[in-house]
């Protein structure tokens, strides 16, 4: 289906899209601590959507088109110093996960068929059911909830993961004209999506994006400017509280005499 669907893959699965020589289009990444071997250059064509705050060796680890996207629930200091130059970054709700900007992302730019692949939002076989299980990475389970699931009545799941699907609920419900189909073949049920186990053909035939994102993103694209303005501006203050805290020890050293 590579050719036929747009795909939109966020950091942490792409290393299972390289294992089975699937490119993305689009890929989106977070956070700061994330991770750099994620990002693949293999997957270079994709275009990334980031913060300014995400992983910097992610961004300068990946040759493609990047687009400097914000989040409405993040205050962020950097803003103040991106309004001075009359910069305004395209800003997309945000639940706390990777995954959760990626549909943000996919809403904004007006896909009326999202399909959701590998959402599992619970647990299984003592693994986490996400990524980090495609790794072998475990982990502990603690303070479980069973809560409904897209195939099986239960499935065990946390409080991280309810969090994220109460975003969920809340999105799908305030975004009611997009079909939302949930294409994974396990985890918890998310409400007001249409579970399956194949993809329609009649989403396959209208799968191009239905606007032009340079033309939405126009200031964001490749917006290296941002980044390189806001290190400055940071070093610049880092160097002001420098000069003022060594002024501050002088003060208080001659007031000690």
């Amino acid at each position: 289906y590579e050719d036929k669907i747009y795909i939109i893959c966020v950091d942490s699965a792409m290393h299972i899209l390289k294992e089975n020589n699937i490119k993305a289009d689009m890929t989106v990444t977070v956070d700061a601590l994330k991770n750099k071997n994620y990002l693949s250059k293999d997957l270079e064509e994709s275009i990334l959507f980031c913060y300014i705050t995400s992983n910097s060796d992610m961004i300068n680890n990946h040759n493609g088109d990047k687009i400097i996207i914000d989040s409405i629930a993040y205050k962020f200091h950097y803003k103040e110093y991106l309004s001075k130059k009359g910069y305004v970054l395209p800003k997309f709700e945000t639940g706390g996960s990777v995954s959760c900007t990626a549909l943000s992302i996919a809403i904004d730019l007006g896909f009326k068929d999202i399909l959701l692949f590998g959402l599992d939002l619970a647990y299984s076989n003592d693994l986490r059911m996400y990524s980090n299980s495609s790794i072998n990475k475990k982990y502990k389970i603690n303070k479980i909830s069973y809560i409904k699931g897209n195939y099986e009545d239960k499935v065990p799941s946390d409080e991280l993961f309810i969090k994220y699907l109460n975003w969920y609920k809340y999105m799908l419900n305030k975004y009611k004209d997009v079909n939302y189909y949930n294409i994974t073949t396990s985890g918890a049920y998310i409400e007001n999506t249409k579970v399956l186990d194949y993809i329609p053909e009649d989403i396959l035939s209208n799968n191009k994006l239905p606007i032009s994102l340079y033309d939405k993103f126009i200031q964001s694209f490749n917006s290296d400017t941002y980044i390189k303005y806001i290190i400055t501006e940071l070093k610049n203050i880092s160097e002001m509280y420098t000069t003022y805290k060594d002024g501050l020890k002088v003060v208080l050293s001659e007031g000690n005499k």
